[in-house]
């Protein structure tokens, strides 16, 4: 009020935040049935199509807090690419880190009409292309955000490739702070 900063906006211009992350198309299917079938069978049900990935849901949550978020990752040179990459500007995430490159990630979840029962598929397809050049270009904006008395957040998650996470954090963790949101592929989890 009357030109007064809250503290906790203090804090908030203290800080901004480098994601690291999956970057995917949730594509979401609800079957009208209450429970899972046995056997291959056909159902009606709901679609629906919607931003998403682990570290683009994180740069959307922390941009809605009014926090500087940079988001470093992949998505695909199509069209779902093209959505993905405005619904993030909208939120003001800053993209300029994000490729673009072969086909954008998918994440399927195909849940019953309760809720009760979901089966997810993640599609790496674009974010299962970073390497170390996306790692350099997390390290650039890390060092281009550094200033005065700013504090640097670098945000992982597991869903992309732990090994450059790694690296990433060889890189910056002596600079920033870093944090870890466990979060692996079930199937992925040793690369």
């Amino acid at each position: 009020e009357g030109g007064r900063v809250s503290a906790s906006e203090q804090q908030t211009a203290a800080l901004c935040v480098v994601v690291f992350g999956a970057i995917n198309m949730d594509v979401k299917a609800t079957a009208e049935v209450s429970t899972w079938p046995e056997h291959a069978v056909s159902c009606k049900g709901r679609f629906e199509q919607s931003a998403g990935g682990k570290g683009a849901n994180e740069a959307v949550a922390l941009a809605r807090l009014g926090v500087p978020v940079s988001l470093v990752g992949r998505v695909g040179d199509d069209e779902s690419g093209s959505f993905l990459l405005s619904a993030l500007r909208s939120e003001r995430v800053d993209v300029g880190g994000t490729l673009r490159l072969g086909r954008t990630g998918t994440a399927v979840h195909i849940v019953t009409k309760d809720d009760s029962r979901k089966f997810n598929v993640t599609c790496l397809e674009a974010n299962g292309e970073l390497d170390r050049t996306d790692v350099q270009r997390a390290v650039a904006l890390v060092r281009q955000k550094e200033s005065g008395e700013r504090r640097v957040v670098v945000l992982l998650q597991l869903e992309v490739s732990p090994v450059l996470s790694r690296q990433l954090v060889k890189k910056v963790g002596e600079r920033c702070l870093v944090a870890l949101k466990p979060s692996p592929l079930a199937s992925d989890e040793s690369k």
